[in-house]
């Protein structure tokens, strides 16, 4: 009987981390951090998505704040219109990854496959913030900018 709670509690303690560390979004890679966002994405988690994407320093928190309530509503529309024109995203997969020499930035080259069965590669930045990696948006991005 002691063995049989021991390992319970063992098997519930590794469920417990595990969800911990699929839930919080904090890969130790860059191409892992995007899989996540893209995971999020699929889910329709646009909040979480932008706790993903890197925020821009130059900014008060407030309008950081802003800004990702705004990026909230381009990924949901995106998403829409994703799921109109191509039967959804099937799966998002990192083919290449690509590390800079001081370890705050990467090159990702991503392939999308779509519910239409269609496919397109796409190069993505990623930067790492306060330790964590994350997605970079181009810049200028006109539809988030500074109102």
């Amino acid at each position: 009987m002691l063995k049989m709670m021991k390992t319970f509690t063992f098997s519930a303690l590794v469920a417990l981390m595990s969800w911990c560390i699929v839930s919080c979004c904090c890969p130790p890679s860059p191409g892992g951090a995007f899989e996540c966002y893209m995971t999020k994405m699929k889910n329709r988690d646009f909040k979480g998505c932008a706790q993903c994407i890197a925020i821009d320093e130059t900014m008060t928190a407030v309008e950081n704040a802003q800004v990702a309530q705004r990026i909230e509503s381009l990924l949901s529309a995106q998403a829409d219109r994703v799921m109109k024109e191509k039967g959804g995203l099937k799966n998002a997969f990192v083919k290449d990854e690509a590390i800079s020499d001081d370890g705050n930035s990467a090159m990702l080259r991503v392939e999308y496959i779509y519910g239409d069965s269609t496919r397109q590669e796409h190069t993505q930045e990623m930067v790492r913030q306060n330790g964590q990696w994350k997605v970079k948006l181009p810049s200028p991005c006109p539809s988030i900018a500074r109102e």
